[in-house]
């Protein structure tokens, strides 16, 4: 049986929204899209979705039409894991969860020596991959960081020892963290360069960004400052919960915009 968000008989387990499925599936799709065009056939305005959110011809959801037939014929099957999970639909909610899994890296001891602390770490593994490199590593850059709470650092990326780092800071391959920057619950992508005495806090970076020397790029938890790909921050300006679109450069300070 499967109950799309139930009004009664609450489960303690959640939809993780994580699905593997057979080729089949196709064919259980497609007979749900013949049978609804079938059957509206005739009203051309139930075409598309309609304004209170039905489901016209062309729209096959996938719990109601799919899993609730298949759970019917004892054709789906759950695996339940009692490990962590977060919803990633917005920004803030990926810095969250990186410090989810920091969190986690914390407290198991094949991890936790991969992570960069305030007492540093020797070892390396393999993560993940990056496009800037080989391989995606983590590790401390030098054990004379000054890193607060646990992040993650690629060993290619060059910290200064004066700047600050943490806690939940994520910094990719590639990256450049000048002297005297200030780094706290932010992720940064491959090949950022952060010049000296700059401060970044609750921000995602994209790809080959600047943040120039005393800059501040900033958001809050709810409202996070994200940058693009190839964004460029002049120096001494004040980024304040803005949306920068890739490749602007910003020379002013600004505040709750979205930079187009």
């Amino acid at each position: 049986h499967y109950a799309e968000k139930p009004q009664s008989n609450i489960s303690p387990v959640i939809n993780c929204g994580v699905y593997v499925f057979s080729r089949s599936v196709f064919d259980q799709m497609k007979t749900v899209a013949d049978s609804r065009a079938a059957a509206f056939s005739g009203a051309a305005d139930d075409i598309d979705i309609d304004a209170a959110g039905g489901a016209g011809t062309a729209v096959v959801r996938l719990e109601q039409d799919v899993l609730m037939p298949l759970a019917g014929k004892k054709m789906v099957f759950v695996f339940k894991t009692d490990g962590f999970w977060g919803q990633i639909k917005s920004p803030n909610q990926a810095i969250a969860c990186s410090g989810l899994y920091l969190e986690y890296f914390t407290g198991v001891a094949e991890h936790a020596g991969k992570l960069a602390t305030a007492s540093g770490g020797g070892v390396r593994a393999s993560f993940a991959r990056a496009s800037s490199s080989e391989q995606f590593d983590v590790g401390t850059v030098s054990s004379k960081l000054a890193v607060v709470g646990a992040c993650v650092i690629a060993p290619s990326a060059k910290v200064s020892p004066s700047a600050k780092i943490g806690p939940n800071v994520s910094i990719a391959a590639g990256v450049v963290v000048g002297d005297g920057a200030r780094l706290q619950n932010c992720l940064v992508l491959e090949d950022v360069i952060i010049k000296e005495h700059a401060f970044v806090k609750n921000a995602i970076l994209g790809w080959n960004s600047t943040v120039g020397q005393w800059t501040r790029v900033q958001g809050s938890t709810d409202k996070p400052a994200i940058f693009g790909a190839g964004v460029t921050a002049k120096s001494e300006v004040i980024i304040d919960k803005c949306t920068v679109l890739p490749h602007k450069s910003i020379s002013a300070s600004c505040s709750e915009e979205i930079i187009l």
